[in-house]
């Protein structure tokens, strides 16, 4: 990421070593399940996959704009061919207008994905909201910072009750 956005978002230098094996996790006990991750997780990448899963598994950072607290989004790998900074990161507008009414489960396993923005006239929705408006059945989504060792712990045994239990259609 460009030194700029750095600043902006210091979680960002934080690394996620355990995210790795977190969604590694997750996609060895989930069938038909892809990993994208690093370089290949780009913004068109991940938008031209997800609409064919049961399942959307993101392991990484959730943020919010500091000065625009309404504005969520997902970071992702900065394209080679990227020409803007909107294709290194996914936004609530990209997620709703997506297909998703396939999927059945999608997990954001990361640092307050779920808390919404305190407005003058009511709460508004997270991110996780966007995922629902796109058709998506079920977000998991956290209230709370998570350390990424302690996540992946978590996340992992959530897994594996998901894998043992029946799925609707």
């Amino acid at each position: 990421y460009d030194p700029k956005v750095r600043r902006a978002y210091p979680a960002l230098n934080n690394p996620l070593p355990a995210s790795e094996r977190e969604a590694a996790t997750f996609a060895g006990l989930v069938p038909r399940s892809e990993t994208l991750s690093g370089p290949q997780a780009t913004k068109a990448e991940v938008m031209a996959h997800w609409g064919g899963y049961d399942c959307l598994y993101f392991a990484c950072h959730m943020l919010q704009h500091p000065g625009l607290p309404f504005l969520y989004f997902i970071p992702l790998a900065d394209s080679a061919s990227s020409s803007t900074l909107t294709d290194a990161y996914l936004e609530p507008a990209d997620i709703s207008a997506a297909d998703l009414s396939r999927c059945h489960l999608v997990v954001l396993s990361g640092c307050s994905s779920a808390v919404p923005y305190s407005a003058p006239n009511g709460d508004e929705p997270g991110i996780g909201h966007a995922f629902v408006d796109a058709g998506a059945r079920c977000v998991v989504s956290t209230l709370w910072n998570v350390r990424d060792a302690d996540a992946a712990t978590l996340m992992s045994q959530f897994a594996k009750e998901y894998e043992r239990s029946p799925t609707d259609p």
